[in-house]
């Protein structure tokens, strides 16, 4: 179950940061990989959506492109294209996600007020005054 896990997150972050080129059928191999671990409920909340940006694309390149008077080939559409459909699957792992970055943030932040206490405590035993 190990390579599935790491495949699934692996093939997401290959769609978010290194593939330059997006069409809507790629997310079909992260649905591909989901279905095989149905079980990861925080992995599907983001190839759902995923799924919904990416099909949005279509709309957006139909009804929205023609509105805003771009050429399809511009930077600006290219920049807002990919807001559109990378944006909201990300805030939704980075979601998924907060509560176990705020633990981490949590322990960080204790490990680093015991080892200035524990460095305070070392001053104040040897004689010298701490400040």
């Amino acid at each position: 179950t190990e390579h599935r896990h790491h495949a699934l997150w692996l093939l997401l972050w290959f769609l978010f940061l290194c593939n330059t080129w997006f069409q809507p059928w790629y997310i079909l191999w992260g649905l591909a990989l989901l279905a095989i671990q149905p079980w990861r409920f925080a992995a599907a909340r983001v190839v759902a959506v995923f799924c919904a940006t990416s099909m949005l694309s279509y709309l957006a390149g139909v009804f929205l492109l023609p509105v805003l008077g771009w050429p399809g080939d511009s930077a600006e559409w290219n920049a807002l294209a990919s807001l559109l459909i990378y944006l909201p699957p990300l805030l939704t792992l980075l979601w998924g996600r907060r509560l176990r970055l705020a633990q981490q943030f949590g322990r960080l932040r204790a490990v680093a007020l015991r080892t200035r206490q524990s460095g305070e405590d070392g001053i104040q035993e040897s004689g010298v005054r701490s400040q």
